[in-house]
């Protein structure tokens, strides 16, 4: 699916969008072709990460496929397998009195109040109105199987259907009565209803898998066709955050990403989902990162051993530390510290011209990259190679890009490295993948996109630097903003026919207002 621009930018907006829906029609036809199917559940498993599989057979190629087996068996000793992914819990954790199996739950779950209140009333409004309906009906028999919540269902036939069907107002607990009556707890498990892992693996594995692959690679079977590549997870790098360049990602941040879609990009809005069903999916999209990072670190770890064996601690010891780097990452959510942020209507001309200075300026140096009319054309977006010794000009690399061609030991090919290229954003459109507000805009400025060559700002820059170049760019778009440039048409139009109105008009009446004049200048009344 492909998010669109609202409608009133759509004019603006068709070259672009014609070239999304191309490639989503180019593959589908390819799939169809290939008698494509959803992979099954049974059928699915992580693998290694290419570029760890390739760094192993080259360091230790006689070895390289039981290292690799290692590896393996180590990651599904902390993450499980796709039919049954679960959280190695350690003694950090149980000290700490937290559960990373368990968000929803009230003593070792890591989800706010507010949250758990908004993914209750959604189970009521919206994921569960059917199934809460029957029951209160006492329709047991009827209430119908909800999508990805097997756990859900199997614990509703095996335990909670029969005894509503044998007394539904019977105690559910007879050895404490204060629990309620099997009706009454029936309505709550579905209320209360937070997936578990095995259950937002499902999910993925239908909506996210064919882009993102069965390990989170970015590898799925769509992703060829789609540009940008979709994310590679394992590299626990996320572009559209806010907090510090390269720290992990809030829950707040993944969950953004999931109900508003990136803009110009084949990753959707899952707004149609509820909210536990989204918290879900952030739980399981943080699994197959966390598992990748730790693959990554393991495999290094074979690298520098002096036998190619993995190291007893490895394992461990790499697990807890992927999960420190991700707790600490709300620790680093960064928003504008500096007061109000300055509202558009507050923006003077000599703010845009202050911005228009920096913009070209060796300060921040913006249109180094992004060209000198903001058009994403740049030259030091590009770079100079040598291919089979021959130079060629190529756009740099992203993070992904790099560690990719880092370990094949050489050059990425032309139709691989184009789905990792950097292509800073084109400001004329308007259309910014990680938000347009204006503290948004003021992120991506001031703590750089982690992952791509858009650094941080400057610390020569301050935040009033940083706001004149935020709305100097947002000016650029508005410039380029097709409805403002047939509203500035239609205003040059009104001036032109008002100009030609009046001249006509003075043509018209001067010989008169002469005449006028003379006879009073005759009758002495000037």
């Amino acid at each position: 699916m492909t998010t669109f621009p609202p409608s009133s930018r759509l004019p603006g907006r068709l070259p672009q969008l014609a070239g999304l829906v191309l490639a989503s029609a180019l593959g589908l036809c390819a799939l169809g072709a290939c008698d494509f199917k959803p992979l099954e559940p049974s059928d699915l498993e992580y693998s290694l990460a290419p570029m760890n599989r390739e760094a192993l057979t080259n360091t230790w190629p006689d070895i390289a496929a039981g290292a690799e087996a290692q590896v393996l068996g180590a990651l599904e000793m902390l993450v499980g397998t796709p039919s049954a992914p679960r959280f190695l819990l350690t003694e950090s954790m149980m000290d700490d009195g937290w559960d990373p199996n368990l968000p929803f739950d009230d003593s070792v779950g890591e989800l706010k109040d507010e949250v758990k209140e908004e993914i209750r009333w959604d189970n009521r409004a919206r994921r569960f109105e059917d199934q809460l309906r029957l029951i209160r009906e006492g329709r047991y028999q009827a209430v119908p199987k909800p999508l990805y919540a097997d756990d859900l269902w199997d614990l509703w036939e095996s335990e909670y259907l029969p005894a509503l069907l044998e007394d539904p107002e019977a105690p559910f607990d007879p050895e404490d009565t204060e629990l309620g009556s099997w009706q009454e707890n029936a309505l709550a498990l579905f209320e209360n209803w937070y997936p578990t892992l095995a259950e937002s693996a499902e999910m993925y594995r239908v909506q996210c898998l064919h882009c993102h692959g069965p390990s989170g690679g970015g590898d799925g079977p769509t992703s060829p066709w789609l540009n940008p590549r979709p994310r590679d997870y394992r590299h626990g790098k996320f572009k559209w955050v806010a907090v510090d360049r390269n720290q992990r990602p809030r829950r707040e941040d993944l969950y953004h990403i999931l109900h508003y879609g990136v803009p110009r990009t084949a990753m959707p809005s899952f707004a149609r989902f509820s909210r536990g069903q989204l918290e879900g999916l952030i739980d399981y999209v943080r699994l197959l990162a966390i598992r990748g990072e730790v693959e990554s670190l393991m495999v290094n770890d074979i690298i520098n051993s002096d036998y190619g064996d993995l190291p007893a601690t490895s394992a461990l010891d790499n697990y807890e530390l992927v999960w420190g780097r991700w707790q600490s990452g709300p620790e680093t959510y960064r928003y504008y510290e500096g007061g109000e942020v300055p509202r558009p209507d507050q923006v003077t001309a000599e703010m845009l011209a202050h911005g228009e200075e920096l913009f070209h300026g060796p300060v921040a140096a913006c249109s180094t990259c992004h060209g000198e009319f903001g058009r994403g054309d740049g030259e030091s977006s590009r770079e100079t190679i040598e291919v089979d010794g021959q130079t060629v000009v190529r756009k740099k690399l992203d993070e992904w890009g790099d560690a990719l061609e880092r370990a094949s030991g050489g050059r990425l090919p032309e139709e691989v490295a184009k789905h990792f290229a950097s292509n800073p954003r084109n400001l004329q459109l308007g259309n910014y993948r990680g938000g347009g507000r204006p503290v948004d805009l003021y992120r991506r400025v001031k703590y750089g996109i982690s992952g791509t060559i858009m650094p941080a700002a400057s610390s020569e820059l301050t935040d009033e630097d940083i706001w004149s170049l935020v709305y100097y760019v947002r000016s650029l778009a508005a410039e380029h903003d097709p409805a403002r440039i047939q509203e500035r048409r239609r205003e040059q139009l009104a001036l032109a026919e008002e100009n030609e109105i009046h001249e006509e008009h003075g043509s018209h009446e001067g010989p008169d207002e002469d005449a006028s004049h003379k006879e009073e200048a005759e009758h002495g009344g000037l």
